[in-house]
């Protein structure tokens, strides 16, 4: 039983349940996203091959529809599955792999447009459920992805369908062959009725399409704004508390699952409260800040930093070893210590004292554990006389 007037235990967050634990589709990586673009399509073009295969074994089902090119399509549609059976077996190798796979997620979405321009061919590329399974499927890719790889498959998609229309014109290819029968009685159509159309269908797609890639750039970026808004902390400049464990939670996932060593570094200022105390907290405010750039000017660019509590700086050092991460404390220490703030007509001065923890194959540790560390030899540094760095005791520096 819990002490009389102890405060009550955290009650543990609830995990969410449905599609919630899915999360937002479009939060999701790229990589991620890629099966909500190959998967759908694959029951439907399995029942259209068992619709085509019952049509060529039954004549007399739907006769309107030509046998010769039904059996060119059913070859397309096992092309197509083919492909996408390819497509989710490397989705599945390279979504548990690090990395954006940017010809991956090209390659997605540039053969999706593909597949249904030449899908639009085979049944008449200006009939209305074709022109909009085109804009609705491009709508989705504009809503999923940037609009730079978005507009390129979708132009990508359009020149099939210029191109096949071009082709007809020419003789070399037969309009809608699927229906060839009954569309204009077997002839060819007019020649205005075509590029009309073909008009018609390229305004409204890249109107309708750049619309929504326009709308969801603008979306994006304001999106951006917030999510830096929410995650930095103002003062500092660095990453404010819930970011900065949201970022050791994933790169000690990262560092165990690659066998890489991940390094953490605590910072306390010495003496901060004198400074407010003496000085004011606008004083200390104007130290935090500077110290804040200092930080930033120091660390690499796959480095994190962020602000762990009050005057309490923590550092995330992918990649690197506990001598290593000693020697970046050090001359963060030194940086620290030449600082002059100026603040109300005076300079102020203020050291620092750190603490260094790692995580690798012989020590194996949770977010938790490696802070822990890393706050122990903070408070070895502390007990040293300040303005020092100490490395984690419970590992041997080689």
């Amino acid at each position: 039983m819990e002490a009389s007037g102890s405060p009550p235990r955290p009650t543990p967050p609830r995990k969410p349940r449905g599609l919630r634990a899915l999360g937002n589709p479009i939060e999701w990586t790229d990589i991620a996203k890629t099966i909500l673009i190959f998967f759908p399509p694959i029951p439907f073009t399995l029942f259209y091959i068992w619709r085509i295969r019952a049509l060529l074994t039954h004549p007399e089902l739907e006769p309107y529809i030509s046998r010769p090119a039904l059996q060119s399509t059913q070859h397309f549609l096992y092309i197509i599955v083919g492909s996408f059976a390819v497509i989710m077996l490397l989705w599945l190798v390279l979504r548990r792999r690090e990395g954006k796979h940017d010809l991956f997620v090209r390659v997605v979405i540039h053969s999706w447009f593909i597949a249904i321009a030449f899908g639009s061919y085979a049944v008449g590329p200006f009939s209305t459920p074709v022109l909009l399974g085109f804009m609705a499927g491009g709508m989705a890719v504009f809503l999923l992805f940037d609009a730079r790889r978005a507009s390129q498959g979708a132009f990508v998609g359009l020149m099939v369908i210029l191109g096949t229309s071009l082709l007809e014109r020419a003789g070399v290819l037969t309009y809608g062959p699927v229906f060839a029968h009954v569309v204009f009685d077997g002839q060819r159509p007019p020649d205005v009725w075509i590029y009309l159309n073909l008009a018609f269908t390229i305004v409204l797609t890249a109107f309708v399409l750049g619309g929504t890639g326009l709308a969801m750039s603008l979306a994006r970026a304001r999106q951006g704004e917030l999510n830096e808004l929410l995650a930095t902390d103002l003062l500092t400049g660095l990453a404010n508390r819930r970011k900065l464990d949201t970022l050791l939670e994933r790169e000690v996932a990262r560092a165990q699952r690659l066998g890489s060593p991940l390094s953490v570094v605590m910072i306390d200022l010495d003496h901060f409260k004198r400074v407010n105390d003496t000085h004011g907290h606008p004083a200390g405010d104007a130290v935090l800040s500077a110290v804040g750039r200092t930080l930033l000017a120091q660390l690499r660019e796959i480095d994190g930093a962020g602000r762990y509590g009050g005057e309490e700086l923590l550092l995330l050092l992918p990649g690197t070893h506990l001598e290593g991460a000693r020697a970046a404390a050090e001359r963060l220490r030194e940086a620290i210590a030449r600082l002059a703030v100026e603040h109300d007509g005076k300079l102020l001065h203020v050291t620092a004292s750190a603490g260094c923890a790692t995580l690798d194959a012989l020590q194996p540790r949770s977010a938790a554990e490696l802070v822990q560390a890393a706050d122990t030899a903070l408070y070895a540094a502390k007990e040293a006389g300040r303005d020092c760095v100490v490395a984690d005791a419970s590992r041997a520096l080689g």
